[in-house]
């Protein structure tokens, strides 16, 4: 009897210690120098909100075949657009943490086509 109590108690503190662990723990954000990129096609966007060169945060854009844009947003929801010749990367240094970012590319006749976002 006295073996179980025994166990009871040290089974008790282990789920304490979990719980505990599962209360203190940080949020996981991601970390800093993460390229965050997103797809359409042969064409991406990057972005990445601590590039290590001093600057707030960095977009980046290419598309192989067709002119495109990069849309990408802060987190108070204004879109900005970079403009990408078709073959030419670019690239802008923006003063505000990027939340997210898509590809969009012409489409030869009626307007652009769009990925999906890609986010923190």
């Amino acid at each position: 009897m006295r073996m179980k109590k025994v166990l009871q108690a040290v089974a008790g503190t282990a789920v304490l210690a979990g719980v505990s662990l599962g209360i203190t723990a940080p949020a996981q954000a991601a970390p800093a120098g993460t390229v965050i990129t997103a797809y359409f096609g042969d064409a991406r966007a990057q972005f990445d909100n601590s590039p290590g060169d001093g600057a707030q945060s960095w977009v980046w854009g290419y598309s192989p075949y067709a002119k495109a844009y990069v849309k990408y947003q802060d987190y108070n929801g204004t879109q900005y657009k970079l403009y990408l010749n078709a073959g030419q990367a670019a690239t802008t240094e923006p003063s505000f943490d990027v939340w997210r970012a898509a590809i969009c590319v012409y489409d030869g006749g009626t307007g652009y086509a769009c990925g999906n976002w890609a986010s923190v």
